[in-house]
């Protein structure tokens, strides 16, 4: 139309400003609708999608698929928030568990030092119980022993006394004879 009046003309113009109406129109509501800015060329992308009927049946299918999606997204929310008492009170108990474990594992480890020093003890019990007669050498006889006589008597010969008292006093009288010899004289 504006090919046959001009650019001009009242009518053209009237359709102009009411194209430039609608265009803003639209972009407000996308504005509005997509939460961000919408231009013009979005607008005649949108107008370009909607008249392919293969087009129109995937964007049923993605919108539908969003559908789900989000459906599928709240049902994870609600079991998340179920799950959370029951993860703190599992915690809680992992933590009592693993407290009374470490409990667990002293008690064990006294109970072997306990078994040790018992089985220690109970051996050397035994073996004070056993066989004395192992700890020491085994002793054999060669000979008999030589008992004294009855008839001879068992104390010392009277001769050899007096001749070692004689002698002792022969060394003892020669030693102190020596010692007056060798003793320091003071000048006279």
């Amino acid at each position: 139309m504006e090919s046959l009046l001009g650019p001009l003309h009242p009518q053209v113009l009237s359709k102009r400003a009411a194209v430039e109406a609608a265009t803003a129109t639209l972009q407000g509501r996308g504005s509005f609708l997509l939460g961000r800015p919408v231009t013009q060329k979005t607008l005649v992308l949108i107008k370009h999608l909607t008249l392919d009927p293969n087009i129109r049946i995937m964007r049923q299918e993605l919108y539908g698929n969003l559908v789900n999606n989000r459906a599928n997204w709240r049902k994870l929310a609600i079991e998340i928030e179920t799950l959370e008492p029951e993860i703190a009170l599992f915690e809680s108990r992992l933590k009592g568990l693993t407290q009374q474990q470490v409990t667990v594992d002293n008690l064990q480890r006294e109970i072997q030092i306990a078994q040790a020093i018992f089985a220690s003890t109970i051996a050397k019990l035994d073996l004070g119980k056993g066989n004395i007669y192992s700890i020491y050498p085994i002793m054999q006889l060669v000979a008999p022993p030589s008992l004294p006589d009855r008839d001879k008597p068992t104390a010392p010969r009277p001769q050899l006394i007096f001749l070692g008292g004689a002698a002792a006093s022969i060394i003892v009288t020669i030693a102190l004879i020596l010692l007056w010899l060798e003793r320091p004289r003071s000048p006279e």
